[in-house]
């Protein structure tokens, strides 16, 4: 999130608990996904085309671990964006 944050943006970390389930929520103003791109956006080596043109390092594997670390906590991982608006991502994990 703060990678992808504009000099001067916000990052907004939340954990709230819901009924049986710890919620977490990692939201920011910055460059966003655009549409395409989000249904690959947890794929190995994916990177959006908006953070391939920032020219910002990275090899597309971050949100793929993330995503396989929350499945094998039998939790689930979704997110929503909006193109120069901002992500957040949410990660729901079983209270176990």
């Amino acid at each position: 999130a703060i990678k992808y944050s504009n000099q001067g943006g916000n990052v907004i970390l939340k954990l709230i608990f819901e009924k049986n389930h710890f919620v977490f929520e990692i939201e920011d103003n910055g460059i966003g996904i655009p549409d395409d791109d989000k249904v690959h956006i947890f794929k190995e080596f994916f990177r959006a085309k908006n953070a391939v043109k920032l020219n910002s390092e990275g090899d597309g594997l971050g949100l793929a671990i993330v995503k396989q670390i929350v499945e094998n906590h039998k939790g689930r991982i979704s997110l929503k964006s909006k193109e120069n608006k901002g992500t957040k991502f949410i990660i729901k994990l079983p209270v176990t």
